[in-house]
């Protein structure tokens, strides 16, 4: 009778237990395996937000040169271009807005040479009309519909620079021999390769020469007014105390940089922590973890979720889709 009575009691407990984890919070249920220490790839780069562009003033520069893009303005038969010039941060007319858009990085570039009101009104675009040869890079009428160019501005890692990608409309035959139209891939790139005073920029189809990579640095944020708010607004990009900023969020990584700070913080899923980076200037990226995941980084006794705020990135890890609710980060100042 009593042994009977025993395993009636540990049937109970075992069906307790089960009930139990099933009902326990995924942020406190175990995690199957130890995390992973791998590299992140470029999907989870441009996730966690790494080589992003915020909405702001830059200087362009081919690395195969010392010099920098600067708007060449037009004349009676050719629209205002892009050209090499000795690179002056003061020059109004080496400076571009770059917005950014949507995970694709499509982007507009604004030359900051034309300002009409608080609208900057020229845009980078694909020479019009008949072009003989590569098509130049011309500052046309920033205007929507058919006439907007899609840009790709992607951060290249290998190289540690940017290339800049119009998907340009050409026209082609196809099987049944008729025309069609297409858009295909051409990358920024120097004429013949140039790096002197003048050389035009073009559109060529994509290749790994330095003459096709692009080192862009922010000279001074954007002003809040400058560019219609809805195009702002549409990018995902905010305002806040130090210029525009994105709440980047990566799944499953951690990052390596130099906590200033860490604090416990509620179970939500890593909010109040990316909220917290957001509103402090000093503040480059952030990592958020799980109770568990804290368990595995040597935690004892009553574990909680924390918030590290990093002054700098580090080497991102992905550390497996196990931790995907249970480790989460992203750069908010990435320079």
């Amino acid at each position: 009778m009593i042994k009977k009575f025993l395993t009636i009691v540990a049937l109970l407990s075992a069906s307790a237990a089960m009930a139990q984890g099933k009902t326990r919070p995924a942020w406190t249920q175990q995690s199957p395996v130890p995390p992973l220490s791998q590299p992140i790839s470029v999907a989870q780069m441009n996730a966690l937000g790494i080589g992003a562009l915020r909405p702001a003033y830059y200087l362009i520069r081919p690395t195969n040169a010392q010099m920098c893009i600067s708007q060449a303005s037009g004349g009676l038969l050719e629209k205002p271009h892009l050209k090499l010039a000795t690179c002056n941060p003061a020059d109004q007319r080496q400076l571009f807005a770059i917005v950014q858009f949507d995970p694709q990085q499509y982007a507009t570039i604004h030359s900051a040479g034309k300002l009409e009101g608080t609208n900057l009104t020229e845009c980078a675009k694909s020479a019009r009309g008949v072009v003989f040869g590569p098509s130049r890079v011309d500052l046309l009428p920033c205007t929507d519909g058919a006439e907007r160019d899609h840009i790709e501005i992607s951060w290249q890692p290998a190289r540690s620079a940017y290339k800049i990608v119009h998907h340009k409309e050409v026209k082609e035959v196809n099987s049944d021999l008729r025309g069609e139209i297409n858009y295909r891939p051409f990358c920024w790139a120097m004429r013949g390769g140039g790096r002197g005073e003048g050389t035009d920029v073009i559109l060529w189809p994509c290749e790994e020469g330095s003459e096709q990579f692009f080192d862009i640095v922010e000279i001074r944020q954007l002003e809040r007014d400058t560019l219609h708010w809805d195009r702002i607004q549409y990018s995902k990009w905010w305002w806040h105390i130090d210029g525009y900023r994105q709440a980047f969020m990566a799944e499953g990584i951690s990052l390596g940089g130099i906590d200033y700070a860490s604090f416990e913080t509620s179970h939500d899923f890593g909010n109040s922590c990316v909220r917290r980076c957001l509103d402090d200037a000093a503040c480059k990226a952030y990592t958020w973890t799980s109770p568990d995941y804290e368990a595995y980084l040597g935690a004892q006794g009553n574990r909680t979720s924390i918030c590290h705020l990093k002054s700098n990135v580090g080497t991102p890890l992905f550390r497996g889709t196990n931790y995907n609710n249970l480790v989460k980060s992203g750069v908010i100042r990435p320079r």
